[in-house]
């Protein structure tokens, strides 16, 4: 019974202060829903660019395992090649005709 008033007495010492997150450059911040003894949370995970994925909680979903491998797929590019690219795509386009919803 102890140990439940304590965490009753950190929990409301926690919220009446302020919390942030300070992160550093080059670090990574994920957030992910989880449920912990049924009750919904949000979890912060912060991981530096190299080790993303060897970071993360061992419980982590696979999707977000799936979605960070995605993110830096294409870090490898030459950003201002591919701004150039991106930007010949858009010109060289032929635009979609507009649409009429009155057409029904």
């Amino acid at each position: 019974m102890s140990a439940l008033r304590d965490e009753g007495r950190r929990r409301a010492a926690r919220d009446e202060r302020p919390r942030e997150l300070l992160v550093e450059r080059g670090e990574t911040v994920i957030i992910e829903p989880v449920v912990v003894n049924g009750q919904e949370m949000t979890r912060y995970s912060v991981v530096s660019h190299e080790n993303t994925i060897d970071e993360l909680p061992d419980d982590t979903p696979e999707s977000v395992r799936v979605a960070l491998n995605l993110a830096g797929a294409w870090s490898d590019l030459d950003g201002d090649a591919m701004e150039e690219a991106l930007y010949c795509i858009r010109h060289d386009s032929v635009p979609t005709p507009p649409i009429d919803l009155d057409d029904e």
